[in-house]
């Protein structure tokens, strides 16, 4: 296919007429559907729409206007989504029906003067044995040539009530969105399942490919508000902001998993800034380093702002839902004593089954414990190193233990202990005996005490 953008040599140079300018344009939108069809290029935007069934007893879905969040209204329409085609300019539209959506609607987006040669199209061909599948790829054919963006029109299974049948629904969106990065999806004429399958889609899609939601539309029309002769009233809804709740438990699952809540930063920026904080968010982010790399003095003053702001305001929105979980994640930074602090975060890397963090905080905990009875500074190499010296004397089994198995994981090497052999041996045995450090040394032997004096 050869497409020429060039003005015949009689008009280079001089003003175009309207006829030569609607000439170019429509040379240049052929162009671009030619490029999309036939090259992987990278959409910037898709809209996704369901095609249902009208109202029991009507043959297509009632003319409404429909009246925006912003104040404004679309124009009257019988398919929501030519609304949204004109307010979002995507560069490709898919329509996702069944055997018995009413496929005709469609005809809404193309602004036809003469729709009799579509409407002519029967969905279903008995005559000539045709399948809705040849009769959709037709009717997409037809209709692409009177659009400006790449049209598809795909039949799904319904009423999706098994797996196998929404897991099917959720390929096809995939493979439709491929190559695109920004989505906007409307429910509107989505029967049943429909919805809930497509915003679980839309969650999928943003988790493996990083598509990102611009719109999740929903034109609500009250019946009621018809009057004869004129357009139904309906009110368009984006109610996008409900997947910030899936981020928050994507991010709440992630964290779960790792203990890095540096993954709540980008979610806390915008409550935050409603609370008129001057909280530097990426505190959050360099805390969560500190902490994992066993720097938790660092952590803790990077932390300590939005601890406090944590305790003293409350969130608004889906972030307040999670405020809860956050303040519970970051109390081990409430406490004034690095020790506790310290053996908090032990117990925390213990539950997440992060044993070599877990061994390492605990064994920092009770040297810190040494040098707080001894009122010296924690932080000094040199006092610390004397606090390690009083616990060799001390000749503690359970402290040479859980010494030698952090010893054996910082360096990758297989500890002369047996009894420390057989616990990196076995899960349990380790947890074990983490927990029971833990417990013991809560409290400073007597003879540590003495020998701190």
């Amino acid at each position: 296919m050869q497409i020429s953008l060039d003005l015949p040599i009689s008009q280079r140079g001089k003003e175009l007429s309207v006829s030569d300018m609607k000439s170019a344009n429509a040379k240049l939108q052929e162009y671009k559907k030619f490029w999309i069809h036939n090259w992987s290029i990278k959409y910037m935007h898709i809209l996704i729409s369901f095609v249902g069934a009208p109202f029991k007893g009507n043959k297509t879905y009632d003319e409404v206007v429909y009246s925006f969040p912003d104040g404004s209204e679309g124009g009257k329409t019988k398919l929501f989504a030519k609304n949204l085609i004109s307010r979002c300019k995507p560069d490709r539209v898919v329509f996702l029906g069944t055997s018995g959506s009413n496929w005709e609607s469609v005809l809404e987006i193309a602004d036809l003067e003469q729709k009799s040669e579509l409407e002519a199209m029967a969905i279903i061909d008995s005559e000539r044995g045709q399948t809705l599948e040849n009769a959709l790829h037709d009717y997409q054919r037809c209709l692409s040539d009177k659009v400006d963006f790449d049209l598809r029109l795909k039949l799904i299974p319904f009423p999706a009530y098994e797996l196998s049948e929404q897991l099917e629904i959720l390929q096809v969106m995939a493979e439709i969105s491929e190559n695109c990065t920004q989505m906007t999806l409307d429910v509107t004429h989505g029967s049943r399942l429909l919805p809930m399958i497509g915003m679980v889609a839309a969650v999928y899609l943003n988790s493996i490919r990083n598509v990102e939601l611009r719109g999740l539309w929903y034109g609500s029309y009250d019946r009621r508000s018809k009057v004869e002769g004129q357009s139904g009233r309906g009110k368009a809804f984006n109610v996008e902001g409900l997947t910030t709740l899936f981020d928050w438990i994507q991010a709440l699952s992630a964290h779960q998993y790792s203990g890095n809540f540096g993954v709540f930063e980008e979610l806390l920026e915008g409550p935050i800034q409603e609370l008129n904080e001057n909280i530097r968010v990426d505190s959050l982010s360099k805390a969560a380093y500190n902490e994992r790399i066993t720097r938790d003095n660092n952590a803790y003053y990077e932390i300590a702002q939005i601890n406090a702001l944590l305790r003293r305001r409350e969130f608004s929105g889906i972030a307040s839902l999670f405020q809860p979980t956050l303040r519970d994640r970051l109390d081990w930074a409430r406490d004034n004593r690095r020790s506790a602090r310290q053996e908090k975060l032990a117990r925390h890397y213990y539950e997440h089954g992060d044993y070599l963090r877990a061994v390492i905080y605990a064994k920092e905990s009770v040297i810190t414990r040494i040098c707080e009875e001894r009122e010296i500074d924690t932080k000094r190499y040199s006092n610390r190193r004397e606090a390690t010296e009083i616990l060799d004397l001390e000749n503690s089994s359970s402290y040479r233990l859980i010494n030698a198995i952090r010893n054996a994981m910082a360096h990758g090497t297989e500890p002369n202990c047996p009894e420390a052999r057989r616990c990196l041996q076995n899960e349990n045995e380790l947890r074990q005996v983490i927990e029971n450090f833990l417990d013991e040394w809560m409290i400073l032997p007597v003879g540590v005490v003495d020998r701190c004096q």
